[in-house]
């Protein structure tokens, strides 16, 4: 059986776009609490209000929304209601502006992006940070003495000379 996404101006079809999934529009689930019926029934309506399509006498069951619609590539789990694959939202409603003839995205779109950039600028600015940190290491390693015991051939590092050991052991 060959699946349509139903979104308005998307012709995707699984037999020729194979490397996308489709899929059903979620279901409310009344048997596992009122917590995830709530949950799920927002998730629908949510999904439903994306579509932007009067499914008035429709039969439901078949409406697919091909994976091209989410931004993270696939639809998330009904309790990560905070990533950004739980509703579609990718070219749901893109329009072309006027003027620049470039896509404007929805604001979840852009919203998750700037998240992901923040994301990005965290990491960096640590790994600079711990750059940082390696170097100043480096230069009080390299500041202080090193003393060779010259029978075993270790090397220990101290503050303290081996003129001033000499001295401490014997008053000693």
């Amino acid at each position: 059986m060959v699946n349509y996404c139903r979104v308005a101006g998307c012709h995707n079809r699984s037999d020729r776009e194979t490397q996308l999934h489709y899929y059903r529009l979620p279901k409310v689930i009344k048997n596992q609490g009122k917590e995830c019926e709530a949950l799920s029934g927002e998730r629908r309506r949510l999904w439903l209000a994306s579509l932007q399509q009067n499914f008035i006498g429709k039969n439901l069951e078949n409406i697919r929304v091909c994976s091209a619609h989410f931004i993270t590539g696939k639809r998330s789990g009904l309790y990560e209601k905070d990533c950004p694959g739980w509703v579609p939202s990718i070219n749901m409603t893109a329009s072309k502006d006027e003027n620049t003839q470039e896509v404007v995205m929805s604001p979840e779109v852009n919203r998750f992006k700037r998240r992901q950039q923040r994301t990005e600028k965290k990491k960096d600015y640590a790994a600079v940070e711990s750059l940082m940190l390696l170097q100043e290491n480096q230069e009080t390693i390299e500041g202080q003495s090193c003393d060779t015991n010259s029978n075993t051939g270790i090397e220990t590092q101290t503050d303290l000379t081996q003129e001033l050991i000499s001295s401490m052991t014997s008053e000693l």
